[in-house]
C-alpha cells in the first residue's frame, strides 16, 4: 500500500498523467512509505503548471514548426528569369531563337514565373549618344508580330530613363492580379 500511495500522488500532481519532474520521491536510501508526501506546488514548475501542460505546448510548437518548414521548403517549379534590356543582349538579335521563354510551363496551380527586366546602367561620364533609354510597352500579339503599336493609349510596363541608376521591373505571369491595375496574362 505505501507504493500505491506514492503512485496516487504522481497521478494527482499531473491531473491524470504521471508527472516525473514534479513527483516527490523518497530521499536516497529511504522507502516510499518513509517519505512524507510534499506539497505538489513545491517543484520544478511554478504553481498551476504540470509536465503534461509543458509537453503539450512543446508538441504543438514542434508540429507548427514542422508545418512551416514543409510549407516553405516544398519544391517549386516556378522560374525566375533576368533579362538585361539593352541592345547588346543576344536575346534581342533577330537571328536568335534560342532564348524563347515559355512561362508557367509545368507549374503547379498557384506557382507563377517571374521576369526581372533590368534597365541599362552606365558609369558617370558616358556620353548621351552611347546611352540606351527605353519605354517598354504591354502589346497585343499582333502589335508584337508587326513591331508596331496601334493602340492610341498603349500600356507602359517600364520606363528606363535613368541611365546612372540601377532600375529593374518585375513582372509576374499570372491570370489574375491582386493589385488594382496589375498585369494579367492568360494562357
Amino acid at each position: 500500500m505505501p507504493l500505491q500511495r506514492f503512485l496516487n500522488a504522481d497521478i494527482a500532481i499531473g491531473k491524470g498523467w504521471p508527472d516525473p519532474l514534479n513527483a516527490k520521491r523518497p530521499p536516497l536510501g529511504g522507502t516510499a512509505d518513509s517519505a512524507p508526501l510534499q506539497d505538489p506546488n513545491m517543484g520544478l514548475w511554478p504553481p498551476g503548471f504540470s509536465c503534461t501542460n509543458v509537453l503539450r505546448t512543446v508538441v504543438v510548437i514542434l508540429f507548427s514548426l514542422q508545418a512551416f518548414v514543409l510549407a516553405t521548403a516544398a519544391p517549386s517549379s516556378a522560374h525566375f528569369y533576368t533579362i538585361h534590356w539593352n541592345s547588346s543582349n543576344p536575346i534581342f538579335r533577330i537571328d536568335n531563337t534560342d532564348n524563347i521563354i515559355d512561362v508557367n510551363r509545368d507549374n503547379l496551380k498557384f506557382e507563377y514565373d517571374q521576369v526581372n527586366l533590368i534597365c541599362p546602367v552606365y558609369t558617370p561620364g558616358t556620353r548621351d549618344d552611347e546611352m540606351e533609354k527605353y519605354i517598354i510597352y504591354n502589346v497585343s500579339k499582333d502589335e508584337y508580330e508587326t513591331c508596331r503599336i496601334t493602340n492610341p493609349n498603349p500600356r507602359i510596363i517600364a520606363v528606363c530613363d535613368k541611365p546612372y541608376k540601377l532600375m529593374y521591373f518585375t513582372i509576374t505571369f499570372r491570370p489574375f492580379t491582386p493589385q488594382p491595375g496589375g498585369l494579367e496574362f492568360l494562357p
